[in-house]
Parts: structure tokens; sequence; C-alpha cells
């Protein structure tokens, strides 16, 4: 399966979809439109990174988000949407994301788009990456990361374009790394992302070959029906968690610099 950036028209996949099968994803990515779907779906585990160096570092965090369909956000209590913000500065609107979808060649038609994402709390909407999952008539039509850069702040979308395959299963997607993430890897590489969608768990995996040093991420997540009380006790164990994954990336990177790890400017400020 091929990847496309944001602003690349074509796009291909040298993998043959295979047949159709029934679908039993997380409730809110239900294929059968004639159930019900949920209005989100509350999901809890941890993410994972190793870098295999020279020098080798890894970490584990817990981590706690949500998966919805943003045309439809789950309605939150008034006293709880401080602590759980979906608006529009935390998530792209779904306009936003079909528009990305058409400037990358892509059919936008009938696609309904769900966000996994850690939700803003208190005003504090900080983000490494939302996924955005495109779901047409059971099968997943595209992926998009929104990846945002600490700490200039600035924001990439890579759009990822899927041959069809049904919703519930393994999608794998090759992409080159186009965007300055982190001081500590250079911008060159290719990424693996392995996105594993089931009944009770979703698991995202993305590895980076090809650079200065192989990298890999995971996030692995437990899924649940959405309710109000989970998520409040979620935001009451694991309080600021938007400003808690901000200070863990500085504290990581500073492990790193003391480490002696080899460091890459932002390529487009070192000038």
């Amino acid at each position: 399966m091929n990847a496309l950036p944001a602003n690349d028209p074509t796009t291909r996949s040298d993998a043959p979809a295979p047949q159709r099968t029934a679908v039993d994803a997380p409730n809110c990515l239900r294929a059968d439109r004639t159930r019900a779907a949920a209005p989100a779906v509350f999901c809890r585990g941890s993410v994972r990174h190793v870098r295999l160096g020279p020098p080798r570092h890894a970490f584990r965090y817990p981590v706690w988000m949500l998966l919805v369909d943003i045309d439809k956000p789950p309605e939150m209590p008034r006293w709880l949407r401080p602590l759980v913000r979906l608006d529009g500065d935390h998530l792209m609107p779904a306009g936003t994301v079909r528009a990305r979808l058409a400037e990358a060649g892509l059919d936008n038609a009938g696609v309904r788009v769900f966000a996994l994402t850690q939700p803003g709390w208190l005003g504090r909407s900080f983000n490494p990456v939302n996924f955005y999952l495109c779901e047409r008539d059971g099968l997943l039509a595209s992926v998009l990361l929104h990846v945002t850069n600490t700490p200039w702040g600035e924001r990439h979308c890579y759009v990822l374009a899927a041959p069809g395959r049904p919703l519930h299963g393994t999608h794998l997607f090759d992409f080159p790394k186009a965007f300055h993430v982190s001081p500590f890897l250079a911008m060159q590489g290719t990424y693996r992302l392995r996105l594993d969608l089931r009944r009770d768990r979703l698991r995202v995996a993305l590895r980076l070959a090809g650079g200065s040093a192989p990298f890999f991420a995971c996030l692995s997540l437990q899924t649940q029906p959405f309710t109000v009380a989970a998520v409040f006790a979620a935001s009451l164990r694991r309080p600021a968690q938007n400003a808690l994954t901000a200070a863990r990336i500085y504290w990581q990177a500073g492990r790193l610099f003391a480490n002696r790890t080899p460091f890459f400017p932002h390529p487009g400020r070192n000038r």
C-alpha cells in the first residue's frame, strides 16, 4: 500500500484488495449503516517509543484517547467540556479533512471521518499527532496523520491512500519522511505505518528506516463504549494529559541531549 503526500495528486497500490468480509470494528466504525453508530469510543492504553541508536533510548507512558466521528462528536455535559475539548482548535473540521483529500486527488464523496485524539484539557490542545480514519461503505478509504512538532509548533498533514480493504483488519502504508519532528532524527528516511483495527483494541505502529537511526513508535489501546463516567474518571486519573505530554517530550529530549545523541537542526531555520 502506497502513501500519498498532501500535495501529491497521484497514488497507486501494488497489493490487491482482499475479498470483502464482515466488519467487526469498534462501535463507531461499524460498517453496517443500519445499526446506530456510537458517538465515540473510549480508548485506554500506552504509547511506546524506541530509538535503536546509538545511543539506544526507549520509554513508555500511559495514555487515554477518544475515537470520534467528527461530523457527530459526542455531547459532553457542560461541566465536563473544559476537561474534554474536541472543538475546531483541537481537531481539523470534517470539511478541512475532505478538502485535504480532494487536494491529494482522492475521492472524498461519501466518506465518514473518525478522529483518534487526546482530547484538549482546560484550553490546552497540544497533541503530537491526530489520526483521521476515512471510511466508505465498510472499507478504509484513506488515513490522515496531522503531526505537530515541538518546540516549533508547526503542523504537517500526511494523506495516505488505502486501496479499499475491509476496515476491520491490518493496514500497511509506506511513505517518505517530509516533516522535521525531532532534532535527534535526520530528515531522511521512510516511514512504515501499521494500523490494526479490532473490535476491542486499536494498535498504531510507526517505524522509521533509512535515516540517522532506526526509530519505532507504538500506540496500543483497548477500546470500550464511550461513557461520561469513563471519560471523567480518565480526566481525573491523568489530569492535564496534554501539558504532561509536552513536558515529557522536553524531558526525553534532555535525556537524549545528555547522552550526546547526534543533533540535527531544523532544516528550514538553519540558514
